[in-house]
Formats: C-alpha cells, sequence, structure tokens
C-alpha cells in the first residue's frame, strides 16, 4: 500500500506543473464569466447611480459573489476527481450508485452555490428601478426601514432545490465523467464547438427549472410561506407589520420574471464550468518534459487514483500512436535486461496486459455469477423458423376471422416455408365498417364475438330507438374529430425532438437508474477508456515495429500482443452476445455501451496489426 501512494505521489509530483497552469486557465475563464453575467445583469444600473458607483458596488460587488459562488462547485468537482480512488470492477455496490445520487459534498456544493446566486440575484434586483419592491421588502418596518418578506424565504428555498437538482442531473447524466481526448488540441478548437451545446443544455435547464419553480409555487407555497413567516418573526423579535396572505389565484409576474432569470444564469454558470472541465481538466499531460520521461509515465500506470491512471493511459496511447520521436525510444532501448528486451517495451507490455487480464478475469467473473456465457450457439434461420412453425398459433389473432380459416392458414405451413395465405372470409365487419371502432357499430351481434361467444337470449342487449340515436350521434361525431386527432398525432411524432427524446430514453434506460443488477453491469466497464488506451498501446506499438523496429524488440512479442488483444476481444463479443441471446426482460440494461464501444476499438486493433503482419501470421500458431 505504502509502494503505491508512492508511485501516485511520484507521478502527481511529474504532472503538478502542467495541473497548476490548468487551473489557472480555469480561474481565469471563471472570473471572466462572473464579470460577463454582473455586467449584464446591472447594466441598466449604470445611468440611474453613475459610472462610479456602478463600477465599484454593482460590477465589483457583485462579480465576487458571482466568482464565489462559481467556484464552490469547481472546487469540490477537482478535489473529488484528483482523490477518487481507482475502483476495480465487481467493487462492493451500493444504493447510491444503483440510484445515482450525487455524493453529499457535491450535493451542498451546487446548494451554496445557487444560494449565493440567489442572494446576488435578489441584491441586483430589488434596486432595480422597474422591480416591484413589495415583493421583496416592506416599504415600512420596526424603524421606517426596509424589512424582509416571506418571498425571500421562497426564494432561496428555490435555488437550494435547484442546486441539489442540478448535481443529481450531472450524476443521471453522468456528465461527472471526464471523457479524455485521443488528439491533443489547442484550447481554442476543444472549446468552440461546446459553445451550442452549453445554450443548448441551459434553455433546456432553465425551462425546466421554470416548471419546477411553478410546480413549488402552487402545490408547496403555503406552508413555505408559513414557515418563513414565523422564522422572520423569531429572528427579527418583532410582530411583521403586514405578514402576506398566501394565495393561489395570485401569480405575480415580476416576481416570476426575476427568479427564472436568476435559475437561467446559473444554468448557464454551471453548464459553462462543466465545459470548461470537459475541455481544460481532460486534456491529455505530457511528460516528455522530464529527463527521462518514461519513469514517471510507467509509474502512473500502477496510480491509484483513478483521475492520474486515466492520463497516464491516455498519455502512453498517444505517444504510441502519434509521437515518432518518443515511440523510437522503445525501439532503441536494447540495454537493461539478460534476455536482450529493453525495460521500457516489458513495463508498457506488462502494463497493458495485466489492464486487459483484468477486463477478461472481471467480465469472466460476472457472466458465470449473473449471465452464463456458455449459451448454444444462435439458431440458423431454418431452424428458427421451424420452432416458429411448430408453435400452437394465439387463434385471437385473427379475429374477425371464422375459425376455419385459422384452421387452414395452419395447415398452410410447411417446413419449406409459408404459402400463399388464404383469402379471410369475414362475416362480422363489412368493407363500409372496416374502419369504425367495433364499440361504435349499431349492431350487436358484432360485440357478442369479443365478449367470449355467441350472442344468447340472456346476454342480448335492448336496443331501442333512443340508443340507436345515441350511438348515430356518438359516431357521428367521432368520425368529425377523429381526423384531426390523427393530425395532431401524425405532427406530434414527426417532431425531431420527439426522436431526440426516444433515443436519450434508449441511452439511458430506466433499468440502469434503478435496476442493481444493470448498475452492477454498467460499473463493470466504468473503466472502459482505460481498457481502450491499453489495447491501443499494445496494438499500434506493434504495428509501427512493421517498418521502425530494427532491433525486433517488440516484433518478436507479436504472438503474445496479438493473443492478449483477441483475448480481451472474444470476452467481451461473448458477454454481449449471451445477454442478447438472454432474451428476458430482467436482463434489460445488462449490455451497456460501453461494452460495444470496448468490442468496436478491440475489433479495429486486431485488423491493425492483421493489415501491418498478414504475410508473417500464417507461421504463427
Amino acid at each position: 500500500m505504502a509502494e503505491t501512494d508512492c508511485v501516485s505521489a511520484t507521478y502527481a509530483a511529474a504532472v503538478q506543473p502542467e495541473l497548476s497552469k490548468r487551473a489557472a486557465i480555469h480561474l481565469q475563464c471563471l472570473a471572466v464569466l462572473s464579470l460577463a453575467i454582473q455586467v449584464a445583469s446591472t447594466w441598466s444600473n449604470m445611468n440611474h447611480d453613475g459610472l462610479a458607483v456602478w463600477l465599484f458596488r454593482d460590477v465589483l460587488l457583485g462579480s465576487v459573489m458571482t466568482f464565489l459562488a462559481i467556484l464552490l462547485p469547481h472546487r469540490t468537482i477537482i478535489t473529488e476527481l484528483k482523490n477518487e480512488p481507482f475502483s476495480p470492477p465487481l467493487a462492493p455496490i451500493g444504493l447510491p450508485d444503483v440510484l445515482r445520487l450525487p455524493s453529499l459534498q457535491t450535493l451542498s456544493a451546487f446548494a451554496a452555490s445557487s444560494f449565493v446566486l440567489a442572494l446576488r440575484g435578489l441584491w441586483t434586483t430589488s434596486r432595480h428601478a422597474s422591480f416591484n419592491r413589495h415583493w421583496i421588502l416592506y416599504p415600512e418596518g420596526r424603524y421606517g426601514d426596509l424589512e424582509p418578506n416571506e418571498n425571500i424565504a421562497f426564494i432561496l428555498t428555490y435555488h437550494v432545490l435547484l442546486g441539489c437538482g442540478y448535481a443529481w442531473h450531472r450524476r443521471i447524466s453522468e456528465q461527472d465523467k471526464l471523457i479524455f481526448p485521443v488528439v491533443k488540441r489547442s484550447l481554442q478548437f476543444r472549446l468552440k464547438p461546446r459553445i451550442a451545446s452549453i445554450a443548448r443544455q441551459a434553455a433546456y435547464s432553465s425551462f425546466l427549472s421554470l416548471l419546477a419553480y411553478s410546480l413549488l409555487y402552487l402545490v408547496f407555497g403555503r406552508h413555505i410561506y408559513n414557515l418563513a413567516g414565523v422564522t422572520f418573526k423569531w429572528m427579527f423579535w418583532t410582530k411583521i407589520s403586514k405578514l402576506r396572505t398566501f394565495k393561489l389565484s395570485y401569480f405575480d409576474s415580476s416576481l416570476l420574471f426575476h427568479t427564472s432569470l436568476n435559475a437561467l444564469i446559473c444554468m448557464l454558470a454551471w453548464e459553462w464550468n462543466d465545459q470548461l472541465l470537459k475541455a481544460i481538466w481532460t486534456e491529455i499531460v505530457s511528460t516528455g518534459k522530464a529527463t527521462d520521461s518514461y519513469s514517471t509515465l510507467l509509474a502512473g500506470l500502477k496510480s491509484t487514483k483513478s483521475y492520474y491512471r486515466h492520463l497516464a493511459h491516455a498519455e502512453i496511447a498517444n505517444m504510441i500512436r502519434h509521437e515518432p520521436s518518443r515511440r523510437a525510444d522503445v525501439y532503441n532501448d536494447v540495454v537493461g535486461t539478460a534476455n536482450g528486451k529493453g525495460t521500457t517495451w516489458l513495463l508498457i507490455q506488462s502494463a497493458c496486459r495485466l489492464t486487459l487480464e483484468e477486463l477478461d478475469a472481471s467480465v469472466a467473473k460476472f457472466g458465470q455469477g449473473n449471465v452464463p456465457l456458455t449459451l448454444n450457439q444462435p439458431p440458423s434461420a431454418q431452424e428458427a423458423f421451424i420452432r416458429r412453425a411448430r408453435q400452437p398459433a394465439d387463434p385471437a389473432i385473427f379475429l374477425p376471422v371464422k375459425a376455419t380459416a385459422v384452421d387452414s392458414l395452419l395447415t398452410s405451413i410447411t417446413r419449406n416455408g409459408l404459402q400463399k395465405r388464404p383469402a379471410a372470409i369475414t362475416t362480422l365487419v363489412t368493407e363500409s365498417e372496416s374502419d369504425t371502432p367495433l364499440w361504435l357499430r349499431n349492431n350487436p351481434s358484432d360485440v357478442a364475438p369479443v365478449l367470449g361467444g355467441p350472442l344468447t337470449a340472456g346476454r342480448q342487449v335492448a336496443t331501442n330507438s333512443s340508443t340507436t340515436a345515441q350511438l348515430a350521434d356518438l359516431r357521428t361525431y367521432v368520425d368529425t374529430i377523429w381526423p384531426y386527432v390523427t393530425r395532431i398525432q401524425q405532427a406530434v411524432l414527426q417532431h425531431p425532438q420527439v426522436d431526440i427524446i426516444r433515443t436519450k430514453i434508449s441511452r439511458s434506460p430506466p433499468s440502469v437508474r434503478f435496476n442493481p443488477m444493470a448498475a452492477k453491469a454498467k460499473q463493470l466497464y466504468n473503466n472502459f477508456q482505460i481498457y481502450i488506451w491499453a489495447a491501443e498501446a499494445l496494438s499500434y506499438i506493434m504495428v509501427h515495429s512493421r517498418k521502425e523496429d530494427i532491433y525486433g524488440i517488440v516484433a518478436n512479442d507479436l504472438q503474445t500482443v496479438l493473443e492478449a488483444v483477441i483475448k480481451s476481444l472474444d470476452s467481451v463479443e461473448k458477454y454481449i452476445s449471451s445477454v442478447r441471446l438472454k432474451g428476458l426482460a430482467s436482463q434489460a440494461g445488462m449490455c451497456p455501451w460501453e461494452a460495444t464501444s470496448i468490442a468496436a476499438a478491440l475489433r479495429t486493433f486486431v485488423y491493425a496489426i492483421v493489415e501491418a503482419y498478414y504475410e508473417y501470421l500464417p507461421n504463427t500458431e
């Protein structure tokens, strides 16, 4: 344990200058964002108060409050990111992981951030000339000063709940996970495509916050206002002169506007902070500046901290694939061991193979305990058709066709295929009434077969002229409005937002959130990027050795590398096929998208090795 902690400290010290540089850039961006928010919020006060007062009181003090509010979640996220231990697959999973609940520190940070931003908004809008002060401050107090009323408590309560809700939204949508890039790019190229994403996500989140505000006001407003009135009386030791009576019939538009605007500011600040995290803190750290760069880089592969281990694997994969000068050092390291193989290649090979073996062992262990990997091969098309033909058919699906037609249809199914279906002999539905709902037909004999049998004397429905007239009027009414209902349904289904919602639901099924086994299956591939980088490092160092390895240090291990990558690919594909062949509702969410990503990447790496060494592979057993 002490050795691994020493390794983590060594790698952390090696990349500390780069991390400090990132932190400075991030803080500068947050300061610019805070200044822009405060200037846009108080621009109208410049002519009223004067330039000097506006700069000092509104811009300077407001920017400091905004910067502190944004800095609270930023510090918490960075601290948790650096200190998060590397959790191996099949680690014990608890209820917070199943429900995807954020940590208590994250909840507290976002709640405090939203609280401070709400105070900034109240302080800014209370001095706004067009704002109705009666909704925030009473004009007469105990000594003639402004006195707070219950709306302040309602707004602050709403913003605290808003911060907690956004923290949970980040956890559910997996925005707390860092997606490391493969190729290094400058900061401006990483931030440019994220501007549209920031605006779109902030608008969507602010709309949801507006709905939450309305729900909180209409459902829990009375309780919050009553509690606030009692609290203010106790805090100020005086009777509030005008204790507001809560009425659902009155919904103040000014209060709604300013609260929604402040919620939009919160969403913009948090989304910008998240995008900065993805753009700045996920950049690959280069350890090539050191004299012996591989000592710290290879030490980072064994780090116990998740963030540093991700950085080390990402850096070694990037170095092998995109930096020929550093890659040549691996091929030219011929001194170090007795068998003639360089120390650098042995360390890279052992570290990457251990990572892939960890994936193989965890997938096999999880499959034996939950989803059996030793399933039969999928049936051929002919066998599947024969099994389907032998299954008894449900006659109910052929209603309203006569039973003789059902028998003739079943006898027409043979082992060679499905013959032409005989014409259905319908006696219950005429051609003119085929599009009319069954419950709107005037003939009671049409309803009898659906109810479970022929119409007997005991089950006959007494139909008189008034009932027939009512059914006719109802049928006319339905025929009139049905085309409009169909048009509305088609317009809704053809809207592009419907496809986006369906895609989000399919990517994040509810079973993944609340099913313990599905959550454990997703946890199995939480480190899928490390597995991909390990396989990429092994594969492409072998691919480039075809022309660059003049001493044969790496090329002699072709069989070992190819076996390691193919073994991992085989284990992941067996898991995916076993889950899909299972086909049970209880297995929903058992095949996360990370598994298919690993399989696709490993398949690409195998093809790259085969393409580079295709002429030598027949001699390899």
